[in-house]
């Protein structure tokens, strides 16, 4: 029998093991339980998902969805806006943002804002500031007191305005921020983009997470998002996973010791070398002097 086919007989066996509420797969189960695997929302689901699917935007279901889980998942605290309009998109984020807890904030900028909806729902999140791209830019960034971890782009969707746009916000992006262009098929919008990224070595092009275009008129391309991030060229993991152990008085487990250590690995398939070396039980929790998890 290959090792592929022991694999699979063996994580069956241990599947079925934990479903029939063996020993070993109520501690599985145990395990999970006593962890915070998904992190709750601090909003009902129905009102989530009526914000986004009903917002005053002309962005597309999954260009909302795909809004959303952006700030969702990567928490930013502050988030700048080009292009207003009737407030659709900054709703989008406001909502996760509150679902996110903590202090997040939208600056968002249009010289002739129409918010199509009661303010209250932005939940004192966004700040709408009439005006006009590029020259509000420094202004706002003024009052937002540090560097945007997300601008959001999707302003005038032609070549020179892009290209303003993309140049203003520039110099107040974080680093390890994200820029998101909307109408980014349109041929002059994709152009500043790659203009940016070849310019700009800390610039680079993540591409385009909605990538479903759409012809308007004979002559223009819309929709669609392309992606920006700010930074060196390979994400540092350090500093991002250090507030999450700093709250329980731990290192990072960042030795190469533990590169293939896991739990479910361990405990499903076999012990790792730092396992077999150390005689953990993968299952169980370190000692509390412990400076790496088991």
């Amino acid at each position: 029998m290959s090792t592929t086919s022991q694999t699979v007989r063996r994580l069956a066996k241990r599947s079925v093991a934990a479903l029939a509420g063996s020993g070993s797969g109520q501690r599985v189960l145990q395990f999970c339980s006593d962890r915070e695997l998904v992190p709750p929302s601090r909003l009902p689901r129905t009102d989530v998902l009526s914000l986004v699917a009903t917002a005053p935007t002309e962005m597309s279901q999954e260009e909302r969805g795909f809004l959303y889980a952006l700030v969702r998942g990567c928490q930013p605290r502050r988030v700048l806006e080009i292009g207003t309009s009737e407030g659709g998109s900054a709703l989008v984020m406001a909502t996760a943002m509150e679902a996110n807890g903590g202090e997040g904030r939208i600056w968002t900028i249009d010289p002739m804002p129409r918010i199509a909806f009661d303010p209250a729902l932005f939940r004192g999140r966004v700040e709408s500031v009439v005006g006009a791209s590029p020259g509000a830019v420094t202004e706002v960034a003024g009052r937002a007191g540090g560097p945007f971890d997300l601008a959001v782009i999707d302003g005038i969707h032609i070549h020179k305005q892009a290209a303003a746009d993309l140049a203003a916000v520039r110099p107040h992006l974080a680093d390890g921020a994200f820029v998101l262009m909307h109408d980014a098929f349109h041929f002059g919008v994709s152009e500043a983009a790659r203009e940016l990224v070849e310019s700009d070595p800390e610039v680079h092009d993540v591409g385009y997470p909605c990538n479903r275009p759409r012809r308007v008129g004979e002559r223009v391309t819309h929709a669609g998002f392309r992606m920006l991030r700010i930074g060196a060229r390979s994400v540092d993991v350090a500093p991002l996973v250090a507030p999450t152990w700093a709250e329980v008085g731990l290192e990072p487990p960042l030795s190469p010791d533990l590169v293939d250590h896991d739990f479910w690995y361990c405990w499903a398939i076999e012990p790792c070398a730092y396992c077999q070396e150390h005689g953990l039980d993968p299952l169980s929790p370190p000692p509390q002097d412990a400076t790496q998890p088991g």
